[in-house]
């Protein structure tokens, strides 16, 4: 699995805005399972952009968002809240 390859706690995620430009952010993340979880608040632009486009990538970058190399994985984004959260 792609998401086997991040490791540390900062990784590279791009969303897209609607006319399809990348919009890359560096964000903290965990492993839970077969997912990678992100938070966020929830008025941020990235959860726009998920909202309108759920197809996001992932790579390990620093804390500045400089790429770490190693695979760029591809998935698609879903917003939880409440209880799942």
């Amino acid at each position: 699995m792609c998401f086997d390859e991040l490791t540390g706690q900062f990784a590279l995620l791009t969303t897209f805005r609607k006319d399809g430009t990348p919009v890359p952010t560096t964000v903290w993340f965990a492993r839970l399972g077969d997912e990678v979880v992100v938070g966020t608040g929830h008025a941020t632009g990235k959860v726009k952009r998920i909202g309108n486009n759920p197809d996001v990538t992932l790579e390990r970058s620093n804390f500045r968002g400089k790429r770490k190399g190693g695979p760029v994985c591809t998935g698609a984004a879903r917003r939880v809240g409440g209880d799942e959260a």
